[in-house]
């Protein structure tokens, strides 16, 4: 017996530890304005539609010049005319480029330039073509293509980038709460935001350990409503708008990790205490509910 509560004390205390660090994460304030010098850039990939769009017109807002990224022409033309349009004293340079297949040092050199001082890994994707598939019932392409945008990307274009970004800077890398517990069909998916989780941390303490003012995080992104999100969760899915908002207001503060929307607690709290086959459990239920609603529920899909 002394032995059994020995364990029990000690996984309680793992619960309680896991816990407290998401308060912090979902708590602690950001402080985007310390970013903001110069003149300074935010460079928001993938910024045509969904979150990445809503992120670029909320840093204009707070006084950030902003560089767009997308992969289609007319679309990257259209925000750019909407964005100038809306703060017409913000700065704009747009860089047209597919993420699958871009060279992200060629990209960096385009904007060598610029005082770039926010760098945020928007672009990615969330399911094989639209839909959501078995590993062995993706094409080697369709997951080639999923793996190339969503890890190789960013990867490479912080590498270019963190050289180039006019400290006080600040780095953050859109995640999933997918990476916690990938359930099946999107197991490609909640596997490639595992790796940005991983990637975020090591490259937090890299840059620190050089001595460098740059700020990374990781953003663990939540159901938001988007074009392509049919099914949504209600309160929990709230606009890309009304998401990127409280994102600012998150980032750019001490935590490694950012919950940007107060009420995605309610996924990442089971998350962080459940055992893992219950969390899968229930965001399979959640995606299963989706695809009965005749859509499917989105989960960081929104470039």
């Amino acid at each position: 017996m002394p032995l059994l509560s020995t364990i029990g004390c000690i996984a309680l205390a793992f619960a309680l530890l896991r816990t407290l660090q998401f308060i912090y994460s979902a708590s602690s304030p950001g402080n985007l304005p310390r970013y903001r010098h110069h003149g300074s850039y935010a460079f928001v990939t993938g910024s045509t539609n969904g979150i990445g769009k809503a992120l670029a017109f909320a840093l204009a807002e707070r006084g950030f010049n902003i560089i767009l990224h997308g992969r289609n022409p007319t679309k990257l033309d259209a925000t750019k005319k909407e964005l100038q349009a809306r703060f017409p004293q913000t700065k704009l340079e747009t860089i047209l480029a597919d993420a699958c297949t871009a060279d992200p040092a060629e990209l960096a050199d385009r904007i060598a330039h610029l005082p770039v001082s926010v760098l945020i890994n928007n672009a990615g994707v969330g399911t094989f073509d639209g839909e959501m598939l078995y590993l062995n019932a993706a094409s080697q392409k369709q997951v080639d293509a999923m793996m190339s945008t969503n890890m190789r990307f960013p990867t490479l274009l912080t590498r270019a980038m963190i050289p180039r970004l006019a400290q006080p800077a600040l780095v953050v890398n859109l995640s999933s709460v997918t990476s916690i517990a990938a359930p099946p069909n999107i197991v490609v998916y909640g596997s490639t935001k595992t790796f940005i989780n991983a990637l975020t941390a090591g490259v937090r303490r890299e840059v620190a350990v050089q001595g460098m003012d740059i700020t990374v995080q990781t953003l663990q992104v939540g159901s938001v409503t988007t074009a392509g999100s049919m099914a949504t969760l209600g309160f929990l899915s709230p606009t890309p708008d009304v998401y990127a908002r409280y994102v600012l207001d998150r980032i750019g503060g001490r935590q490694n990790l950012v919950m940007g929307y107060p009420w995605h607690w309610v996924l990442y709290g089971p998350a962080n205490v459940l055992p893992a086959r219950a969390m899968e459990f229930l965001l399979h239920t959640i995606i299963e509910n989706g695809k009965k609603a005749g859509g499917r529920t989105n989960f960081n899909k929104a470039r």
